[in-house]
């Protein structure tokens, strides 16, 4: 079994959506340095919303009376989970592109939708809403129907067009929502790997940062020994 980081490093002004909150990560304290007294420890400050980076979205997030990250189900974050390949994909990913495989979009499963966008990170392009893949509306409302547990995307969102993104949060069981994912193209296309992409528990949260990884060729229920030097 091996581990394979999903997550995308947080970092001082990482890149962001215009209009969001900066992201910080600072110096605090630095050991050694004084400014009248020697600072004993080294700590930084975080500042940060909490739809940073690789992170989940809560319905609360875009639907007044969507559930917060209290009431989300932690299974949907920990489990099985396939990897659907839309590299060689044109345009946005529409319920009848889904429906390609139909047999692994079933109720309770875990899905990663693999485009490769991520290779634009650090260009203006990563963030360009139109150029972008993404979830149509029917899409989204064709998974809700199917109530998958989790929807994965290596996107910065589902849909970027906040008025249609509400669609993957309709009905009474929406699915988990993770985006800014990363390394989809590590993982096999053919088997599951084993998801984890566990949120902080924020009280009345609307979204979080996760450290997803995927353990890739092994059934989950554990991990070999680390060697300590």
């Amino acid at each position: 079994m091996k581990v394979v980081d999903l997550s995308l490093p947080i970092h001082h002004e990482m890149p962001i959506w215009s209009g969001e909150p900066k992201t910080g990560v600072v110096d605090y304290f630095r050991l050694g340095r004084s400014a009248g007294s020697t600072e004993a420890m080294n700590m930084k400050l975080l500042i940060l919303c909490g739809h940073a980076g690789t992170h989940t979205d809560a319905p609360v997030h875009l639907r007044a009376d969507g559930a917060t990250l209290d009431d989300c189900p932690l299974e949907r974050h920990v489990g099985p989970a396939r990897v659907l390949d839309f590299t060689e994909h044109r345009g946005d990913i529409d319920a009848a592109d889904l429906e390609a495989y139909g047999q692994e979009i079933t109720p309770g499963r875990r899905i990663l939708l693999r485009t490769s966008w991520d290779r634009h990170l650090g260009s203006p392009r990563y963030f360009d809403k139109d150029a972008m893949p993404k979830l149509t509306v029917a899409a989204m409302r064709w998974l809700v129907a199917r109530r998958i547990a989790l929807i994965g995307v290596d996107t910065p969102s589902v849909n970027p067009f906040l008025d249609r993104h509400a669609a993957i949060f309709e009905g009474s069981a929406p699915p988990a929502v993770v985006e800014l994912l990363t390394n989809l193209t590590a993982l096999p296309g053919d088997e599951d790997v084993f998801l984890i992409c566990l949120p902080l528990r924020i009280r009345e949260g609307d979204g979080s940062p996760v450290r997803a990884v995927a353990l890739v060729g092994g059934d989950g229920r554990f991990l070999p020994e680390v060697p300590v030097p």
